[in-house]
């Protein structure tokens, strides 16, 4: 007997606990600005013939009659939902503890509650969509009372930039960069001296890439050569984009650089070069070697220049920066905002600003160098 009535009273504990932890959070639920949370039940009553269909024996209909006389009795204290579905009806046939159905018909009320306060949303979201629709025809911004209203993004002098004639601008100047920008050519002839891991590394750097040229002012109108269509690259880049690789307006091209460039213009970008790269060229096309080596850092890419005969040049980054030990290695995408930056500004002082202040300690003097 005492054990059962401990038993009886801890489960009212738990009762009473989980209806005020729902309580507070359907309050906000409920109102969202409003006193009135649309499932009022005072006034409603569940109709038997509702049921019917589930009626089945005696013992069915005892219970559904338990039911109904448990819904009018609790609703005068406790919140319950403002009808009950066959759905529901059916599971609450299972249920024989009385406190069990409490719970049951709390949660039906907290998820009507949810409903409804998404349906008033979806309401005030369509009308904030109609209202912006007409004064983007109108070219006016009406307030509450009628009369015009004035402010920042109202009525003013200001046009207001919407997201995709944004995206329209950036694609614009990709198009103008592909026909007639400097060309930056990436090679991918190194895949071989990759491992998976690094190549997942190299494939979210394009991706990177891609962006940061997208937004730049003057963008560079990208190749990606000595590209295997069947290599593991290609897979994982492509799992980015999807079928849409070829429509990011970037020039693909299974061919060496040498049988699409003019050799006396290219100019291969390695850190293992001797001469730094002082002054920028706008007609140069520059080379920018396709590899995360994270363990060897072997001189790939300079020694390629030289089997191939290729003028190479490194990043003027120790005249500008003075470095932490070990600190030097930059990523691909790293190495395009500094490019771009220098494109648009021509002074290596300001591009040198793209690099991570992580990894050096203070810049050089102006004084110290010649741009």
């Amino acid at each position: 007997m005492i054990a059962a009535s401990a038993l009886r009273l801890i489960t009212a504990c738990n009762l009473n606990s989980f209806r005020f932890l729902t309580a507070v959070r359907t309050i906000g639920l409920a109102t969202d600005g409003s006193e009135t949370d649309g499932t009022d039940s005072s006034n409603e009553t569940l109709d038997k013939k509702m049921y019917t269909s589930l009626i089945t024996d005696e013992n069915t209909a005892r219970k559904l009659n338990e039911i109904i006389e448990h819904y009018e009795l609790i609703k005068r204290w406790e919140h319950v939902p403002s009808t009950v579905s066959l759905k529901d009806m059916q599971k609450l046939l299972k249920i024989d503890d009385r406190t069990e159905r409490d719970f049951f018909f709390h949660y039906l009320y907290v998820t009507e509650c949810k409903k409804n306060a998404e349906k008033r949303r979806k309401q005030r979201r369509l009308e904030n969509e109609s209202k912006c629709e007409f004064e983007q025809k109108s070219g006016l911004f009406l307030s509450e009372s009628g009369g015009y209203e004035y402010g920042l993004w109202r009525n003013s002098m200001f046009i207001k930039c919407y997201k995709n004639r944004l995206q329209a601008h950036a694609l614009n100047k990709l198009y103008h960069a592909s026909i007639f920008g400097q060309p930056l050519v990436f090679d991918f002839s190194f895949e071989k001296s990759m491992e998976r891991q690094e190549i997942d590394s190299l494939s979210s750097q394009l991706m990177i890439i891609n962006n940061v040229n997208k937004s730049a002012k003057w963008p560079f109108n990208i190749w990606f050569t000595n590209f295997d269509f069947g290599s593991y690259t290609y897979q994982r880049y492509n799992s980015i984009y999807g079928n849409s690789l070829v429509n990011r307006l970037i020039n693909i091209s299974p061919h060496s650089y040498l049988d699409l460039f003019p050799k006396e213009k290219l100019v291969y970008l390695s850190p293992d070069a001797e001469s730094p790269l002082l002054e920028f060229d706008h007609n140069a096309i520059y080379i920018i070697g396709c590899i995360v080596d994270r363990i060897e850092n072997q001189p790939f890419t300079f020694n390629k220049s030289q089997r191939e005969g290729i003028k190479s040049y490194r990043l003027p980054l120790d005249e500008w920066l003075i470095w932490y030990k070990g600190e030097k290695d930059l990523t691909l995408n790293q190495v395009v905002e500094i490019l771009l930056k220098a494109k648009e500004t021509g002074s290596w002082r300001r591009a040198v600003k793209k690099v991570p202040s992580r990894k050096w300690t203070k810049r050089r003097k102006p004084e110290e160098n010649q741009e």
